[in-house]
Protein backbone atom coordinates (compact mmCIF):
# COMPACT_ATOMS: atom_id res chain seq x y z
CA UNK A 1 0.00 0.00 0.00
CA UNK A 2 2.88 1.88 1.05
CA UNK A 3 4.72 1.62 -2.65
CA UNK A 4 0.93 2.28 -4.49
CA UNK A 5 1.00 6.22 -2.57
CA UNK A 6 4.37 6.63 -3.32
CA UNK A 7 3.80 5.71 -7.20
CA UNK A 8 0.39 7.63 -7.12
CA UNK A 9 2.33 11.39 -5.63
CA UNK A 10 5.30 10.44 -8.30
CA UNK A 11 2.86 10.59 -11.29
CA UNK A 12 0.82 13.31 -9.85
CA UNK A 13 3.85 15.27 -9.48
CA UNK A 14 4.83 14.49 -13.43
CA UNK A 15 1.45 15.30 -14.37
CA UNK A 16 1.46 18.84 -13.11
CA UNK A 17 4.62 19.67 -14.34
CA UNK A 18 4.29 19.14 -17.60
CA UNK A 19 0.94 20.85 -17.53
CA UNK A 20 3.39 23.80 -16.77
CA UNK A 21 5.40 23.93 -19.77
CA UNK A 22 6.07 27.16 -20.95
CA UNK A 23 4.29 28.22 -24.83
CA UNK A 24 6.28 27.70 -27.68
CA UNK A 25 8.03 30.99 -28.42
CA UNK A 26 8.00 30.31 -31.77
CA UNK A 27 5.10 29.58 -34.45
CA UNK A 28 3.85 29.40 -38.06
CA UNK A 29 2.66 32.51 -39.86
CA UNK A 30 0.20 31.83 -42.90
CA UNK A 31 -0.44 35.10 -45.15
CA UNK A 32 -2.70 34.60 -48.15
CA UNK A 33 -2.96 37.76 -50.12
CA UNK A 34 -5.85 38.54 -52.29
CA UNK A 35 -7.04 41.52 -54.70
CA UNK A 36 -10.72 42.37 -55.46
CA UNK A 37 -11.83 44.02 -58.42
CA UNK A 38 -13.96 46.89 -57.22
CA UNK A 39 -15.28 47.74 -60.28
CA UNK A 40 -16.44 44.21 -60.69
CA UNK A 41 -17.45 43.05 -56.91
CA UNK A 42 -19.51 39.77 -58.02
CA UNK A 43 -16.09 38.57 -59.48
CA UNK A 44 -15.33 38.38 -55.77
CA UNK A 45 -11.50 38.14 -54.59
CA UNK A 46 -8.64 36.33 -56.54
CA UNK A 47 -5.37 35.31 -55.04
CA UNK A 48 -2.86 38.51 -55.39
CA UNK A 49 -0.31 36.90 -57.66
CA UNK A 50 2.57 37.89 -58.17
CA UNK A 51 2.87 39.64 -54.65
CA UNK A 52 5.58 40.05 -52.17
CA UNK A 53 4.94 39.66 -48.27
CA UNK A 54 7.50 41.66 -45.93
CA UNK A 55 7.24 41.27 -42.27
CA UNK A 56 9.12 43.93 -39.81
CA UNK A 57 9.05 44.16 -35.73
CA UNK A 58 5.95 45.98 -35.28
CA UNK A 59 8.54 48.99 -33.23
CA UNK A 60 10.60 49.34 -36.08
CA UNK A 61 7.71 49.83 -38.71
CA UNK A 62 5.42 52.09 -36.99
CA UNK A 63 6.36 55.19 -37.70
CA UNK A 64 7.46 54.40 -41.50
CA UNK A 65 7.12 57.23 -44.14
CA UNK A 66 4.28 56.63 -46.38
CA UNK A 67 5.33 58.68 -49.26
CA UNK A 68 8.81 57.68 -49.27
CA UNK A 69 8.26 53.97 -48.86
CA UNK A 70 5.99 54.13 -51.73
CA UNK A 71 8.88 54.53 -54.21
CA UNK A 72 11.32 52.04 -52.03
CA UNK A 73 9.13 49.31 -52.04
CA UNK A 74 9.03 49.64 -54.91
CA UNK A 75 13.03 49.62 -55.68
CA UNK A 76 14.43 47.89 -53.35
CA UNK A 77 11.36 45.99 -51.48
CA UNK A 78 11.74 47.61 -48.23
CA UNK A 79 10.52 50.39 -46.29
CA UNK A 80 11.95 54.06 -45.81
CA UNK A 81 11.57 55.85 -41.77
CA UNK A 82 11.45 59.16 -41.66
CA UNK A 83 15.18 59.55 -40.66
CA UNK A 84 16.00 57.97 -44.64
CA UNK A 85 17.22 54.61 -43.46
CA UNK A 86 15.53 51.45 -45.23
CA UNK A 87 15.99 48.89 -42.81
CA UNK A 88 16.06 45.01 -43.91
CA UNK A 89 12.69 43.05 -43.20
CA UNK A 90 12.92 40.26 -40.74
CA UNK A 91 10.88 38.00 -42.73
CA UNK A 92 10.78 37.63 -46.66
CA UNK A 93 8.57 36.17 -49.49
CA UNK A 94 11.22 36.26 -51.81
CA UNK A 95 11.38 35.08 -54.33
CA UNK A 96 8.16 33.27 -53.60
CA UNK A 97 5.40 35.54 -55.61
CA UNK A 98 2.75 33.01 -55.29
CA UNK A 99 0.29 35.29 -52.98
CA UNK A 100 -0.03 32.08 -50.13
CA UNK A 101 2.72 32.66 -47.64
CA UNK A 102 3.87 30.24 -45.31
CA UNK A 103 6.63 31.34 -42.37
CA UNK A 104 8.45 29.24 -40.27
CA UNK A 105 9.93 30.06 -36.76
CA UNK A 106 8.13 33.78 -36.65
CA UNK A 107 8.56 34.40 -32.72
CA UNK A 108 6.14 35.42 -30.66
CA UNK A 109 5.62 39.25 -30.87
CA UNK A 110 4.40 42.49 -32.95
CA UNK A 111 4.83 42.90 -36.22
CA UNK A 112 3.96 44.78 -39.40
CA UNK A 113 3.00 42.93 -42.68
CA UNK A 114 3.59 44.66 -45.78
CA UNK A 115 2.09 43.30 -49.20
CA UNK A 116 3.41 44.92 -52.15
CA UNK A 117 1.04 43.68 -55.72
CA UNK A 118 1.63 43.51 -58.99
CA UNK A 119 -1.36 42.92 -61.34
CA UNK A 120 0.62 44.00 -64.48
CA UNK A 121 3.26 42.04 -63.98
CA UNK A 122 5.77 45.55 -63.15
CA UNK A 123 6.53 46.36 -59.45
CA UNK A 124 4.53 49.60 -59.02
CA UNK A 125 3.05 51.28 -55.93
CA UNK A 126 0.39 48.96 -55.25
CA UNK A 127 0.86 48.13 -51.63
CA UNK A 128 -0.96 47.49 -48.28
CA UNK A 129 -0.01 47.20 -45.02
CA UNK A 130 -1.24 44.92 -41.98
CA UNK A 131 -0.61 45.26 -37.70
CA UNK A 132 -0.68 41.54 -36.71
CA UNK A 133 0.37 39.36 -33.35
CA UNK A 134 2.28 36.41 -33.49
CA UNK A 135 1.60 34.42 -30.29
CA UNK A 136 0.15 30.51 -29.54
CA UNK A 137 -3.13 31.87 -28.52
CA UNK A 138 -4.48 32.76 -32.21
CA UNK A 139 -4.55 30.78 -35.28
CA UNK A 140 -1.67 33.25 -37.17
CA UNK A 141 -3.39 32.78 -40.29
CA UNK A 142 -4.49 35.91 -42.65
CA UNK A 143 -6.41 36.60 -45.45
CA UNK A 144 -5.57 39.78 -46.57
CA UNK A 145 -7.77 41.48 -49.30
CA UNK A 146 -6.50 44.55 -51.07
CA UNK A 147 -8.48 46.95 -53.11
CA UNK A 148 -8.12 50.19 -54.67
CA UNK A 149 -9.31 52.03 -51.88
CA UNK A 150 -7.64 55.11 -50.22
CA UNK A 151 -4.34 57.62 -50.72
CA UNK A 152 -1.83 54.80 -51.70
CA UNK A 153 -4.00 52.84 -53.91
CA UNK A 154 -4.07 49.73 -52.30
CA UNK A 155 -5.37 49.13 -48.59
CA UNK A 156 -6.11 46.13 -46.71
CA UNK A 157 -10.21 46.39 -46.41
CA UNK A 158 -10.82 43.17 -44.93
CA UNK A 159 -9.80 39.66 -43.28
Amino acid sequence: MKNFVHFTFIISLLLVFSGCSKDNDEQTLMINTFYQYPTSPHLGKTIASPSLVVIYDYSTAAKFDKDLSRQSLKKMYRITLPDGSTPAPLYSSFPNTSGIYTFDNVKNGRYMIFVYFSPDGEWIDYYGYKEISVNSKNSNSYDLILNREGKYRYQFIAL
